[in-house]
């Protein structure tokens, strides 16, 4: 054979390569994550825990950081929940912020948000009761409602809006605080 056909040869097992060679990465990939072990099932490797539903998704597909997901923590309709659902917090809102979901003559200030309003810190550094002790100096019959959760978006907001505001009537303020 002579040096150009060697040559031809060549470039075309290159191109055919070059071509074949994702074809094949991908089918690997795929292929490993059959495996529990494989290094690729790791969702981090697809989206950051705080910011991207692909990470979640594969966490329980995967069941490999289900840890940090408490299935008794997950509504069906609103996502992750303050607390555990129960038969007598089926929203799994914290306890005191449950029992004042009623039209009891006091105003109402419903505080929603994401983790930035959850509070993660002592509840004395919280910012809905924060802010309810400066208001509660102007106007003493006046809750506020805190309804920050881990995650939310103003779509969960809405929604947890629309599912429990009947229970409190119209209320006076509603705040809606996100930090992304």
């Amino acid at each position: 054979m002579d040096p150009l056909h060697l040559l031809l040869l060549a470039i075309v097992i290159a191109a055919v390569s070059d071509a074949l060679a994702p074809v094949f990465r991908e089918l690997q990939v795929r292929l490993s994550l059959r495996y529990e072990d494989s290094i690729y099932r790791r969702p981090p490797l697809y989206g950051h825990e705080l910011g991207s539903d692909d990470f979640w998704i594969l966490a329980g597909r995967w069941d490999t950081y289900c840890a940090k997901i408490a299935p008794e923590r997950i509504h069906p309709l609103l996502g992750w929940t303050q607390g555990p659902i129960t038969e007598t917090n089926p929203r799994g809102l914290l306890p005191e912020t449950e029992s004042r979901l009623c039209e009891d003559g006091n105003a109402k200030v419903l505080f929603l948000g994401d983790s930035y309003v959850e509070g993660h810190a002592e509840p004395a550094f919280w910012l809905p009761p924060l802010t309810e002790a400066l208001l509660r100096e102007r106007t003493p019959a006046l809750d506020v409602l805190h309804l920050g959760v881990g995650g939310y978006g103003t779509d969960q907001m809405h929604l947890l809006l629309s599912e429990f505001g009947p229970r409190v009537g119209r209320p006076a303020l509603v705040i809606m605080g996100c930090l992304y």
